[in-house]
Formats: structure tokens, C-alpha cells, sequence
């Protein structure tokens, strides 16, 4: 998993970042301490006191399924939307938020926004978009809310470990330190499958839906007594846990922790957010996003590949993913990579799966490796037909299955009593060097290699080559591959 990083070269001049939401035209907003930044894709926008916030360090922000956002600075509660303060978004009259910290906003069935401003108290918007509330009574120093519909209704977190379901202007459920969960309760969330999480001082609990009582999610990155920031919807039914040691995403009964040990460019999380790409991003000694969209991880040294200079892969009949690198081979295995440490001496540049079930490799110096079917070690031997000044640099196997690899020469070469054996070399023509060659098989028995020298046809023992001169779009070819048609 590969991470790209933001900083002052893409405008946004502030490390200290608190939080990060998503507006609905796909910009990404950061609040820190110096002020707003919108990321629009290209450079970070700032947005501060000159442009009508009421304080320079925004502290949470929330994305307003109305549009825009909700920011929340050390002295009130503000909206903005394209940019812009919203008319009487700073209400001072009666019906107004107190002057404080907005803990915590979640929006009900009907779209009035409820706040949590802790021994501030609880308040209610009195009708959608209207920016007028009224502080609700009866629940001590609320610290998180957050809609829960598989539950049918609001759910507020106290201290004291006291959570009450809210319908309207009626509590429905009232749980207690006693029914499993911790106390001083900072963040709550419904997943997909209606469960409800509770993250507080001592961890992460859960209730399933038709249960009572809460219990605790274990995890060494969630150790009772750790310290844990948020709980971040992933927008797929999941979501992630943001703690000081990193962070955990959680679907279903699934888990994934990411930790400066295996992927995270850093140890602590401050905030995260999905955005509508599904890339992951979050904050922590800098603001970074995770590249391929959450697709694409990234196999590195800690995942166990020998060298993190991959030159080439293949699977073989029985599945197994290989990977020919600047130090040997490697198995992908239960999860991890294995390193064939009799290879490690040798530099695959060629690697090719063959019918037989077999995986043989070629590099510098001129060895050739091959790993039998089902074996878990590789028997490497010097090839007596490689010239020491022109290593082996491909492999592929023919239409038949027999066994081709590119050096100085093509060469047939073919596994017999135990060891390789020459049965036929091609001496290219001098107009025609064979450097950086990949090569396969067509149907008809003819071979095509492609390399730094353009397209080559070999057909009966004679080459003929295509260059850009010919209609390719680039003489220096890199690789190719057989189609299942038989195209290439």
C-alpha cells in the first residue's frame, strides 16, 4: 500500500491538521491550526479570518449531506458552502450555539443537526437549515452523536459511560457501564450491518444489532489504555479506527491494521477520511493519500520479497504467484513472500512458467534456475552454451511448451536427465541485436521477440524485424504477451 504525501510545494502550509471531511462537489477541506485548505486536485486553497472565519484554528469538520461543511473552530460552529459563508451561519441572536468547541454533529431523519458541545451541553437544530437551536435537557456533558438508523434513532455518548437512543424528542434506550461498554465515550457509529461501535478511554466495543450488550473489540493497536482519535466510515459498510499507534479498518468480521511497520509513511493518526474514490487519507506529522484507490498494494522487503527490484512475474499450473528480482526468486505463500535463497546470487531478468508445470529463470551471470512442479527449492546450474559478455536477459516458451531463452543467441533449451541441455541456437544477423528481449510464441510456430531493437519475427531459423519505420509507434519495445486468441 503506497502513500503520497502534501505539503507547502502543493500549498497547504500547515503541519498541525485536526480534521478532514468531504464536501458534495468532491472537494477535500482541511481544518488546522492555522486555518481552512481546500484541496481541489491540483493545489491547496487557504481560507482564514480575512475570509470571514471566526477563528483561526479549526478544530473538527463534518460534511453537511445538504452540501457544503460544517466547520467548528475553538470559538463556534460555522457553514460553508463553495467557498462561502452561508447567510446567518453565525447566528448571535436567540437560538444561537453557545461560544465553545463542537465535539461532535450528526444530522436525524428529518436533516436537523444535532451538536455535542460537552459541559456545554446537548443542542438541537429547531427545523432543517434553519442555524437556530435549543438546548436539550436531562443528558449530562455530551461528547459524540451520531445517527443510527438500523436503530431508529440518534445516539448520544456522555461521560460516565451513559449512551441514550434518542427518536424525536423521546429516549428510547438508556445503557449504562454495566451493559459491557467503557466510559468517557468519544465517538460512536453504526456499521453496515447495524452494529453499533462505541470508541472511549478503555477501547472499542461493540453491540450487534439485536443484543443488549456491548462488547470489546481486541486488538494490539487497541490496547485497553491506548489513546484513539476517531471512527472514520469507509463508505462501504466499514471503517477505520484512527489511534496514536495508527490505524485499523474493520468490515464486517474482518480486520486490517496499518502501522508505520507495514505501509503507513507514519506512526501516529490524527484524523482520516475515504473520499468518493475510495482513496484512504489522513493526517499525522503531515497530510497524506493512499495511491491505486485502495486497489493497489504495494509488495515491498517487509512483505518478505528478497529486494524491492522486481524485474519480472509469472504463476505457475499450480496457481503460485513468482517473482524474478535483482536477488533470486520469490513465492508469493499464505499471505507473504518466500525467497529461494539458492537463487539469491542471481539477477532474473527472464522468467517463465512452462506446461510441464516447472518455473525457470534466467539473469546475470548466465545461470539458468528452475523450480519443479510442486518443489519448494530451485536447482541452479551454469548454462555451458551462455556467453560470460552477454548474460541470459528472457524466457518464454513456445507454442509447443518448449523452453526458449535470449542472450547473445536464441537458444532451445530443454530440461533432460537432470539438467539443461542446448538443442538449438539462432545466431541473430549484425543488424539485428537481441538486447532487452521478451519473447512468445505464436500458433503457427513462428517466435516474436521484442526488445530495444524493435519487433522480431523468427520463422525456420531466419529473423526479420519491424521498427517504427514499418508503423510501430515506437522502436524500442519493453514487453508482450499472448493473448488467449492467439494475439499478441
Amino acid at each position: 500500500m503506497a502513500f503520497r504525501s502534501y505539503s507547502s510545494d502543493e500549498g497547504l502550509t500547515a503541519l498541525g491538521i485536526n480534521a478532514l471531511a468531504m464536501d458534495e462537489d468532491g472537494f477535500l477541506w482541511v481544518g488546522s491550526d492555522l486555518g481552512l485548505f481546500r484541496w481541489d486536485g491540483f493545489r491547496f486553497h487557504f481560507f482564514g479570518i480575512q475570509d470571514g472565519l471566526p477563528g483561526d484554528r479549526v478544530s473538527n469538520l463534518w460534511s453537511d449531506p445538504r452540501g457544503g461543511i460544517w466547520v467548528s473552530t475553538d470559538t463556534t460552529l460555522v457553514h460553508m458552502r463553495k467557498g462561502r459563508l452561508l447567510p446567518n451561519a453565525q447566528n448571535k441572536g436567540e437560538g444561537a450555539l453557545p461560544v465553545g468547541i463542537v465535539l461532535s454533529l450528526a444530522q436525524d431523519h428529518i436533516g436537523r443537526t444535532w451538536v455535542a458541545m460537552g459541559r456545554l451541553g446537548l443542542f438541537r437544530e429547531r427545523s432543517p437549515g434553519s442555524a437556530t437551536y435549543d438546548k436539550l435537557t436531562g443528558f449530562p456533558c455530551p461528547w459524540a452523536v451520531t445517527w443510527a438508523p438500523r436503530h431508529g434513532g440518534m445516539v448520544l455518548i456522555g461521560l460516565e459511560g451513559r449512551m441514550e437512543l434518542w427518536q424525536g424528542d423521546t429516549v428510547l434506550k438508556t445503557w449504562g457501564a454495566k451493559d459491557g461498554h467503557g466510559e468517557n465515550g468519544q465517538a460512536a457509529l453504526e456499521d453496515g450491518a447495524g452494529r453499533l461501535w462505541v470508541l472511549d478511554g478503555a477501547g472499542l466495543f461493540f453491540k450487534e444489532l439485536n443484543q443488549t450488550r456491548f462488547q470489546p473489540f481486541h486488538h494490539s493497536v487497541l490496547a485497553p489504555g491506548g489513546q484513539f482519535r476517531t471512527l472514520v466510515p469507509d463508505g462501504q459498510g466499514g471503517f477505520w479506527v484512527a489511534t496514536v499507534s495508527g490505524l485499523v479498518h474493520i468490515h464486517g468480521n474482518t480486520w486490517q491494521a496499518l502501522t508505520d511497520q507495514n505501509h503507513l509513511p507514519t506512526r501516529s493518526v490524527a484524523c482520516a477520511l475515504v473520499d468518493g474514490e475510495g482513496s484512504l487519507w489522513y493526517a499525522g506529522g503531515g497530510l497524506f493519500r493512499q495511491l491505486g484507490r485502495g486497489a493497489w498494494t504495494n509488495q515491498t522487503l517487509q512483505d518478505g520479497l528478497p529486494t524491492e527490484l522486481v524485474w519480472n512475474f509469472c504463476r505457475d499450473r499450480q496457481g503460485r504467484l513468482w517473482a524474478g528480482t535483482d536477488k533470486g526468486l520469490a513465492v508469493y505463500e499464505g499471505g507473504r513472500w518466500r525467497a529461494l535463497p539458492e537463487t539469491s546470487g542471481l539477477a532474473v531478468q527472464g522468467l517463465v512458467a512452462l506446461p510441464d508445470g516447472s518455473v525457470v529463470a534466467v539473469g546475470t551471470p548466465g545461470d539458468i534456475a528452475r523450480v519443479g512442479p510442486n518443489a519448494t527449492r530451485a536447482t541452479v546450474e551454469k548454462f555451458k552454451g551462455a556467453d560470460p559478455a552477454f548474460p541470459f536477459h528472457g524466457a518464454f516458451a513456445d507454442h509447443a511448451g518448449r523452453l526458449w531463452v535470449t542472450g547473445s543467441a536464441l537458444h532451445r533449451v530443454a530440461w533432460k536427465g537432470g539438467t539443461f541441455v542446448l538443442e538449438e541456437s539462432i545466431q541473430p544477423p549484425k543488424d539485428i541485436p537481441l538486447s532487452g528481449v521478451q519473447g512468445v510464441g505464436g500458433s503457427d510456430g513462428r517466435l516474436w521477440l521484442a526488445g530495444n531493437a524493435g519487433l522480431v519475427e523468427v520463422n525456420r531459423g531466419r529473423m526479420r524485424r519491424w521498427t517504427q519505420a514499418d508503423g510501430l509507434l515506437s522502436t524500442r519495445l519493453s514487453s508482450m504477451a499472448v493473448g488467449q486468441d492467439g494475439t499478441f
